[in-house]
């Protein structure tokens, strides 16, 4: 999956957890016992561009689309391994003749010229390099010596043997692209030419919505700067946030088709420790700016109607179909887009204002 537009959807999600009724809605009256809205109309904030579609961004992308779509078919011929192929193999390990940790294994797949395994170090040549020439169905051995670095400790800088089982050798089979291959991924076009130009238009709308999201963080940036905290929220309302927010992280990993762990490390880089501090940061957050936006929602007069609270969902789910689409839902599981309509749960008229405007905010706070 590209992490570019899953970031992008991420900060979009974020959004709309600000805009949340944090499980409650919001009246008027209560808003205004907890904040107070100053000057939000004189505000600034600097102008976002939006970013260009060079040919090499459409060129690039298509790539990725065609690399993802790589499939390795085993060879039936006697031919020997060679460098870019994925072999499958068994091994054992010793090391002065005794086996060690980690050092055997069944079935293993292992594509040569990666780099994934022990490296050459001296005199010895690397782990893959010695599989080229083998064939299928040979046994031998491979001599190699363990980086001094490796990082185990009765294992660096030692020589090691693995006997070696190649069972299978497959060659990479790349997807084309061609008329073909246009009309069996794309629902509009027919030619690489129009195909190209399908991709081109998705990545200019990509770009501004990156742009608008950009420019919704800084408005709600300035928002906060003129908005004083009377008293301390309600316990009730701030661990109705906090969960809102892990709902939503959590439906957006599993929509992901990630585990919740690696969505932590991977996309949003954080340990669980830093998580539950992010997590409660911006609940309070949450809180402060669903109190605001009720308040500015009754000065502005803005009361979107359902259907065009309706329209604006399809248009973001419109966009979450694009890269979750084909995703299943696990068993047990409500399909992605049920569980990303949680995220309109229990909205009041003060945060529908903020859903329908999110990227037009600078309309009422001034944009440089």
């Amino acid at each position: 999956m590209n992490k570019k537009k899953m970031t992008t959807i991420i900060l979009a999600m974020l959004s709309m957890a600000l805009c949340n009724g944090c499980g409650q809605n919001t009246t008027l009256t209560e808003a205004k016992q907890y904040v107070s809205v100053g000057n939000y109309k004189g505000l600034q904030v600097d102008k976002v561009e939006v970013a260009t579609v060079t040919d090499s961004d459409v060129e690039n992308h298509i790539q990725n689309i065609l690399d993802g779509e790589t499939k390795y078919v085993k060879i039936k011929t006697d031919r020997a391994a060679k460098k870019g192929d994925k072999v499958t193999i068994d091994y054992t390990g010793t090391v002065k003749g005794k086996t060690f940790d980690g050092g055997t294994a069944k079935n293993q797949e292992v594509t040569i010229g990666s780099n994934t395994y022990i490296p050459a170090n001296g005199k010895y040549k690397g782990f893959e390099e010695q599989l080229i020439g083998h064939k299928k169905e040979e046994t031998f051995n491979i001599h190699v010596k363990f980086p001094n670095d490796y990082g185990v400790k009765n294992l660096n800088g030692q020589p090691a043997t693995f006997k070696v089982k190649l069972k299978s050798i497959a060659v990479k089979k790349e997807a084309k692209l061609n008329d073909s291959w246009v009309k069996k991924h794309s629902d509009s076009s027919k030619t690489v030419k129009e195909y190209k130009k399908e991709i081109r238009k998705e990545l200019e709308t990509e770009n501004k919505q990156n742009a608008e999201s950009e420019l919704e963080t800084e408005v709600t940036e300035a928002l906060e700067k003129v908005v004083k905290k009377k008293k301390n929220f309600s316990k009730e309302k701030v661990s109705a946030a906090e969960e809102n927010i892990k709902t939503n992280y959590e439906n957006y990993a599993h929509s992901a088709g990630v585990s919740f762990e690696e969505f932590l490390s991977n996309y949003m880089h954080q340990s669980e420790s830093e998580y539950e501090k992010t997590v409660k940061k911006y609940a309070q957050k949450n809180v402060l700016l669903s109190y605001a936006y009720t308040i500015i929602a009754d000065k502005e007069d803005i009361h979107p109607s359902d259907k065009e609270i309706e329209q604006e969902v399809m248009i973001l789910f419109d966009e979450f179909d694009k890269t979750f689409g084909s995703i299943k839902a696990a068993d047990g599981m409500a399909d992605p887009q049920t569980e990303m309509l949680t995220l309109f749960d229990g909205l009041s008229q003060g945060k529908k204002m903020f859903v329908i405007t999110a990227n037009r905010q600078h309309k009422i706070i001034q944009n440089k």
